[in-house]
């Protein structure tokens, strides 16, 4: 084989096997959309997770559930996420008792096997049933 024809041969094999390879990647990773509504579903878990410790927290120092969650996070934690990072809106949260509450979000796919099975969530709206953790106010 001459020196032309490997480098021909180079020219053109090298750029399919890049284009496979990303291909594959696209393929295993799901295209850039999907990622994002994953991305977006995981951010809403880890907000609706801050917001039951922040609840935690509240019920263990007045001993009772917030009225909603624009008081929780003013009297407790200003940074404290309580809107769809997508949307906006504010999650849904509505006591339910001396010491349960549902939180709800409107998720963009249905969790992975991956996620904490408290966690788990269809498409669409979803209400977790949360329950207040009991613990002794710090002195």
């Amino acid at each position: 084989m001459n020196y032309a024809r490997y480098r021909r041969l180079i020219a053109l094999t090298v750029p399919l096997l890049v284009a496979a390879a990303i291909a594959y990647g696209l393929f295993l990773a799901g295209p850039p959309s999907e990622q994002r509504k994953l991305m977006l579903d995981r951010k809403r878990v880890n907000d609706l997770v801050h917001i039951e410790q922040a609840i935690d927290h509240y019920h263990s120092q007045r001993g009772k559930l917030p009225k909603n969650l624009a008081l929780l996070r003013h009297e407790l934690q200003p940074q404290l996420p309580v809107t769809d990072p997508e949307t906006g809106r504010p999650y849904f949260y509505e006591p339910a008792g001396n010491d349960s509450y549902r939180l709800c979000a409107e998720f963009s796919r249905t969790s992975d096997t991956g996620n904490d099975l408290k966690w788990y969530h269809g498409s669409g709206r979803h209400c977790f049933i949360c329950r207040v953790k009991k613990t002794t106010p710090a002195q």
